[in-house]
């Protein structure tokens, strides 16, 4: 093999590995953004979950209140 060949084989090279790593780094941002995404829709559920078992905890209070107002 001539210089010629080899320095085009390593330009190729490279260039190869600049694809590939930026396909990894756009896998992973790709990966971590779905990852957070979840965690968002998580927190999201629990947070609506947490507000419902409160409104209803109200409502329930609040019923008491009025049955012992009517009664007293």
């Amino acid at each position: 093999m001539n210089q010629k060949h080899l320095n085009q084989v390593k330009i190729m090279l490279i260039q190869f590995n600049k694809k590939l790593c930026f396909m990894v780094l756009f896998l992973s941002a790709s990966l971590a953004n779905a990852d957070g995404g979840l965690i968002f829709l998580e927190r999201n559920l629990q947070s609506q979950q947490e507000m419902k078992a409160n409104v209803e905890h109200d409502i329930k209070h609040s019923n008491t209140k009025h049955k012992c107002k009517s009664s007293g």
